[in-house]
């Protein structure tokens, strides 16, 4: 085998490597957002008490109590993205959180917006 093949192999054996790690870690954050979607909508007791519209969407959980949109979508790497929209009705405000990465930060971020910004 030519010197120039053995290193295209190689490259290409790196490459999927990588690719497969890349799509490992996103489904691992997909279903952590599964999970928590699950644990809000079958605790009925607090599914009640948020009185939210709570969605998963693939990769994005949407939980929407009324004053606020929070999405979290779960990125490639195996971290989350999280941002929320304050609703007014003359403009819409969308802030992106970037320190929130795990799904520990994520539980923690949506338990204190639900409350700030509960009716």
């Amino acid at each position: 085998m030519s010197a120039l093949k053995e290193l295209y192999h190689s490259e290409l054996a790196k490459k999927q490597a990588a690719r497969q790690s890349r799509c490992a870690s996103f489904e691992e954050a997909k279903a952590k957002l599964g999970t928590l979607y699950r644990s809000i909508i079958e605790d009925r007791e607090f599914y009640d008490a948020l009185r939210a519209e709570v969605e998963l969407l693939d990769d994005d959980l949407r939980i929407d109590p009324g004053r606020i949109m929070i999405v979290v979508t779960a990125l490639e790497n195996g971290e989350f993205g999280f941002e929320y929209e304050v609703k007014r009705a003359d403009d819409y405000q969308s802030t992106r959180l970037p320190e929130v990465k795990t799904i520990e930060d994520v539980e923690r971020a949506i338990a204190r917006l639900l409350v700030e910004y509960k009716d």
